[in-house]
């Protein structure tokens, strides 16, 4: 995990994190994993994986995004995220909602 993401996540108490897959992202794994998650949520049909790779750091994950739903008149999708980095795996579902076309976590 980039530095400045690493003490995001510690001021919220992301402590479990520590010893995840994303914390051993680079700022450049960061920035490839928002690249594809973009064009997952934007052009992926839905249950297809998307991977990608960092190949100067070797991380790599994949990305599957789910059917498009509607929350409060927002175009929402749960994806799914894995990763992989220095011998970790890390696997979470994060729900996305397009709001003022661009794409944000939802609450």
């Amino acid at each position: 995990m980039g530095l400045s993401s690493f003490h995001q996540a510690q001021a919220f108490n992301f402590r479990f994190l520590d010893s995840s897959a994303v914390a051993r992202f680079t700022d450049e794994d960061w920035q490839v994993l928002r690249d594809a998650t973009r064009q997952a949520l934007n052009h992926g049909s839905d249950g297809d994986t998307i991977t990608w790779r960092n190949d100067k750091t070797g991380h790599w994950g994949t990305i599957t995004p789910s059917p498009a739903s509607d929350r409060a008149g927002a175009t929402c999708r749960r994806t799914r995220f894995v990763a992989n980095a220095a011998q970790r795996t890390s696997d979470t579902t994060v729900t996305f909602c397009r709001i003022d076309g661009q794409w944000k976590v939802a609450q």
